[in-house]
């Protein structure tokens, strides 16, 4: 721990093992884009930095059928500042290829590729989606009187709380957002509204005499 705060304050990494590889990608980008306030806001381009496109276009594993048609499209910050983080040469030695050292976020590549007027936006609309799912959720808890129901509601809202609190670390700490398990998150999502306001628009009937 020592050696890492070590490493931090001084800003030589020249020696591998004194910090987890995942913290020097938090601070290369703190480093570089922070010096640049046209990278800072639009960031560098799609796949040009630590996203999952960039690594499977471009390093290790970019041994595939698609490099081979459309060439690589490394870019010179990914190059110097993401790869060396994450190559055959350290996946070679044992242990090293834990959490602690994947140059993966899902958080850094939004900011570092698409900036951070668009990844501000981005998750202004995810939190302004789940708070209005919420309130409705608030709004239907006051009305019901069945205890099922109640339950029910209950359990999704603190799905919704919990899930997005999971979401967002596990997006700090990996290319979440990149993988095909986030369409199932959105899916389940999508079909809770739904479920909400079909409850919401439910037309009592009208008896007459």
């Amino acid at each position: 721990m020592e050696k890492t705060f070590e490493t931090l304050s001084t800003g030589d990494f020249s020696e591998e093992g004194e910090m987890p590889r995942k913290l020097t990608l938090y601070y290369n980008y703190l480093a570089i884009f922070s010096n640049d306030i046209k990278y800072f806001l639009f960031g560098v381009g799609p796949g040009t930095f630590n996203s999952r496109v960039s690594f499977l276009l471009n390093g290790i594993y970019s041994q595939n059928m698609l490099v081979k048609l459309i060439g690589d499209r490394e870019s010179a910050l990914a190059s110097e500042y993401v790869f060396p983080l994450w190559d055959n040469e350290i996946l070679s030695v044992r242990f090293s290829d834990g959490t602690r050292n994947q140059p993966f976020s899902s958080i850094i590549a939004l900011l570092a590729e698409y900036g951070f007027i668009f990844t501000f936006g981005l998750f202004i609309l995810i939190l302004g989606k789940l708070k209005s799912i919420i309130r409705k959720l608030n709004s239907h808890l006051k009305e019901e009187s069945s205890y099922f129901r109640l339950k029910e509601l209950i359990i999704k809202k603190e799905f919704l709380i919990i899930s997005g609190i999971f979401i967002f670390l596990m997006s700090l700490t990996g290319n979440l957002f990149e993988h095909t398990e986030i369409l199932l998150y959105i899916v389940i999502i999508k079909l809770m509204e739904l479920s909400i306001n079909k409850k919401t628009l439910d037309i009592k009937p009208i008896y007459t005499n």
